[in-house]
């Protein structure tokens, strides 16, 4: 594998230079005194609102909060807001262009429904609509693919969240940890780092090229698998499927049985890490029984650091940088997304909503339009 072209990539190098996004991002949110907004007020619940590589931060956010934070937390990929947003809802809008429509939808309809919206983007129409509504706006730097910004924008999420309303001091506690263990996983998965010297991203592709990868994770790395399997949609350029232990064991597992159906070369990823609960530490030790020798290969890799967030992180970024490989050996720029720009050029022909969203901004009102 010659990596020294791929080094030039913008995605390759926002990718390979997200630890340095982490500390960024906390030190956005962190500044960001929201109280005013707030006077006081508590969500009884949290909205998480995006599409593709933004939506993920709210996966991630979910994650790591699920465990331990009294308050639900909801995922929303789509234009309406879910029926129990209301006046005691905090809807987070992620876009990091500003333009994504189904999160300017989220956003503008729940304000409606009375609900206390914070946009993160960076710049676009969703600041405008945030400053039209007074609401707090996260402004993240420009310049990068938003799957590539993950990682300023997770943590300048938490940082908010942290400041402006958990005040738990858990992410401090483990953003240091999981800063540490990016630093020491980038120079373990470096282009000039060999398979055969530990490269685990370039391990991992050279596995998965010409077969269909399935990434099976749980409960708090769920929405990791999730993400494994649209970088290699985005990055790679490959199909590739996700599922959720235990929820695969209830049907995903028959397919492997002697009259199942698998489509063709198969290579397994199951997500693991020290955090795992015994149930699920039994479930995947099973599942590795279970298919032996019904697939190509299958491949277990381990999380680093002892937090929920490193643990998080570390997976990420594993997962990121094996796309990337694999775009390398496949031959394709990981950067080039040109059928989602035809996608969504005529979805703006066709619907307009950003123009009639500009229009009600401008007009400082428009409650007609639902």
């Amino acid at each position: 594998m010659d990596c020294r072209s791929m080094t030039l990539n913008p995605v390759f190098k926002a990718t390979f230079e997200s630890v340095d996004q982490y500390r960024m991002g906390a030190d956005i949110g962190f500044k960001i005194d929201a109280s005013r907004y707030f006077d006081g007020w508590k969500p009884k619940g949290i909205v998480f609102a995006g599409m593709g590589g933004s939506a993920i931060v709210g996966g991630l956010a979910s994650d790591w909060l699920r465990s331990w934070c009294r308050i639900p937390v909801y995922i929303v990929r789509g234009y309406y807001p879910p029926g129990f947003v209301d006046e005691d809802t905090l809807v987070f809008a992620l876009s990091y262009s500003g333009e994504t429509e189904e999160a300017l939808s989220i956003a503008y309809r729940s304000f409606k429904l009375g609900a206390r919206i914070v946009g993160l983007s960076s710049g676009g129409l969703l600041e405008e609509l945030c400053h039209s509504l007074d609401a707090p706006h996260i402004k993240v730097p420009k310049g990068y693919q938003p799957r590539a910004a993950l990682g300023v924008m997770l943590s300048s999420t938490l940082a908010f969240l942290e400041q402006n309303i958990l005040r738990t001091g858990r992410f401090m506690d483990e953003l240091e940890d999981t800063i540490n263990i990016l630093g020491e996983l980038k120079g373990r998965l470096a282009p000039s780092i060999s398979p055969s010297e530990g490269n685990i991203a370039k391990q991992i592709a050279y596995k998965v090229i010409g077969r269909l990868p399935i990434i099976y994770g749980w409960e708090l790395v769920s929405s990791v698998a999730f993400r494994w399997k649209t970088q290699f949609n985005e990055n790679s350029k490959v199909y590739a499927v996700d599922a959720v232990i235990p929820e695969a064991h209830h049907n995903e597992v028959v397919p492997y049985q002697d009259n199942g159906f698998l489509p063709g070369d198969v290579t397994v990823i199951l997500l693991r890490s020290v955090l795992e609960p015994e149930e699920i530490k039994v479930r995947m030790e099973i599942t590795r029984q279970l298919l032996d020798g019904k697939v190509s290969d299958l491949i277990e890799v381990w999380s680093s650091g002892s937090s929920r967030l490193a643990c998080i992180a570390s997976l990420v970024y594993i997962g990121d940088m094996a796309s990337l490989y694999l775009a390398e050996l496949r031959g394709v720029d990981p950067g080039d997304i040109s059928i989602i720009s035809k996608l969504k050029a005529e979805l703006d022909a066709r619907l307009k909503f950003k123009d009639k969203l500009r229009t009600l901004i401008v007009g400082k009102g428009g409650y007609g339009w639902v």
